[in-house]
C-alpha cells in the first residue's frame, strides 16, 4: 500500500497517532536491541498507566510524550487532564460517535448520554455512556486482537533491526494498537468494569474512581463528575480507533485472500 493510499484510507487521528509512533521508533534507531526493547515496554507500560488513571491514548489529543500527562496526573491528579479537553474537541468526538453509532438501540443510549452530559446531569449521562460502552467492547471479539497482537510480535522484532524508515504501509498502525490503544484501553476497561477484591461491592472499599458496577448496582456513595464523562467519551474515541484498525486489517486480509485466489485461476488456466 503507498502513502498517499494510506493516507486517504485513514482518519486524520490515525495518521497523527501512526506517525507519532514512528517517530518514536525512529529516536531508538541508534541504540542496540536490548535497549530499543527496554524503552518499548517503558512506552508500553507508560500506556498502561495512563489508563489505569482514566485516560486512553488516541490520536487525536494524546501528546507524544505519555509522560507529560503522567506527570500532571501523579502531581495534581487526574481530574487535571480534563482541562485540556477544548470544548471543540469534546465536540468533534461526539460528532465522530453520532456518526459510528446510527442503529436504533445505540442511538437511544448514545441521544440520553448526550442530553444529560449537556444539561449537566453526569451521573445520569455516565450510566448510558457505560452501557454503550459495555456493548461496543464486546462486540469486539478477543480472537481478533488476539490475532492482531500475534502479527505484532513479528513488528515489535523487527524494530531493533531498524526495519522501519518511513511511513508506507500498515504495520505501524499495528504497532501503535499494541504499544499504546490496547495497553491503555484495557487498563481502562479493566478498571471501569471490574470489581477485584479490593473493590469488591460486598466486602472492599468504594472507588474513588467510576466504576460500573458500583453505579449501577447503587452502590456509588457520591454523583458522577464532568471529568469522568470526559473520560468516557475520550474511551470512546480510542475505541473508534481500534475498530477503524481491526476494520482496515481485515479488508488487508480479504484484499490477500481475493489476491491469492485470482493468482491459483491464473496458474490453473495456465496449465490448460
Amino acid at each position: 500500500m503507498d502513502e498517499e493510499l494510506f493516507v486517504a484510507e485513514h482518519s486524520e487521528a490515525l495518521m497523527n497517532a501512526a506517525q507519532r509512533l514512528l517517530d518514536f521508533l525512529n529516536n531508538l534507531s541508534n541504540k542496540t536491541y536490548d535497549e530499543t526493547c527496554g524503552d518499548m515496554r517503558k512506552h508500553i507500560e507508560s500506556a498502561r498507566l495512563l489508563g489505569k488513571y482514566g485516560w486512553t491514548v488516541n490520536g487525536s489529543i494524546t501528546p507524544d510524550n505519555l509522560g507529560e500527562w503522567l506527570h500532571i496526573i501523579e502531581s495534581r491528579g487526574e481530574a487535571e487532564i480534563a482541562e485540556l479537553f477544548s470544548e471543540t474537541v469534546i465536540e468533534e468526538i461526539i460528532d465522530r460517535m453520532t456518526n459510528r453509532y446510527e442503529d436504533k438501540v445505540a442511538r437511544i443510549y448514545l441521544e440520553r448520554a448526550l442530553d444529560n452530559y449537556h444539561t449537566g446531569h453526569y451521573t445520569e449521562s455516565a450510566l448510558f455512556f457505560l452501557a454503550l460502552l459495555n456493548r461496543s467492547i464486546n462486540e469486539i471479539t478477543p480472537a481478533e486482537v488476539k490475532r492482531l497482537t500475534q502479527k505484532c510480535k513479528t513488528e515489535i522484532d523487527a524494530i531493533g533491526k531498524n526495519k522501519y524508515q518511513r511511513l508506507k504501509n500498515v504495520p505501524e498502525v499495528r504497532l501503535f494498537l499494541v504499544g499504546d490503544y490496547l495497553p491503555s484501553f484495557s487498563a481502562y476497561a479493566i478498571r471501569t468494569f471490574v470489581d477485584g477484591d479490593e473493590h469488591n461491592m460486598d466486602t472492599g472499599t468504594e472507588p474513588t474512581y467510576l466504576n460500573r458496577n458500583w453505579l449501577m448496582h447503587g452502590k456509588m456513595s457520591r454523583l458522577v463528575k464532568r471529568y469522568e464523562c470526559i473520560q468516557l467519551i475520550n474511551a470512546f474515541n480510542t475505541l473508534m480507533e481500534i475498530e477503524e484498525i481491526l476494520s482496515l486489517e481485515e479488508r488487508t486480509n480479504n484484499e490477500q485472500d481475493s489476491n491469492q485466489e485470482l493468482c491459483g485461476m491464473g496458474e490453473t488456466e495456465t496449465h490448460f
